[in-house]
């Protein structure tokens, strides 16, 4: 089975989800993660220290082994998604979705999971952001834990 967590810049909610569902080591499960709009923000997140703030936070559960060694994969424009189970992090990732691709499976489940600067959760400086990011991880190990339990992978 691929689940396939989707984000806008693939460098903090569906790498979190990614790395922290590889963490339970399930068998017969692959996961992959990527962005509607990476390429268009690499260097931003990049500059921002977005990835390295992500790895940090990994580093602090002792997940950062299961994360991927990049960020900022894009979805591919005009492509199929791939994926058994395809996860958007939220509305605004499944409108990007939409726009981009084709075929978007009529299974993509919407989570509820805001982007730091959207939907009211600026950012403001580095550690505004850090803590942020320290927020958004139990609630996407919560979503994830009860996928786990929905799929019945365990």
């Amino acid at each position: 089975m691929i689940i396939h967590f989707i984000c806008r810049g693939n460098a903090f909610r569906s790498l979190m989800a990614e790395a922290y569902l590889n963490s339970l080591e399930l068998k017969n499960v692959r996961v992959i993660s990527s962005g509607t709009v990476a390429e268009a923000y690499r260097q931003s997140n990049t500059d921002n220290r977005v990835y390295q703030i992500t790895l940090s936070i990994f580093k602090s559960y002792g997940i950062d082994k299961y994360a991927k060694d990049h960020f900022g994969d894009q979805v591919g424009k005009n492509s199929h998604i791939v994926g058994d189970v395809v996860i958007c992090m939220n509305q605004v990732v499944y409108d990007e979705l939409i726009m981009l691709t084709k075929d978007v499976p009529s299974t993509v489940s919407i989570w509820d999971i805001s982007d730091y600067g959207e939907l009211g959760n600026e950012t403001g400086d580095h550690d505004n952001m850090v803590h942020q990011f320290e927020e958004t991880f139990p609630l996407i190990k919560n979503r994830v834990d009860d996928l786990v339990k929905e799929l019945n992978l365990k």
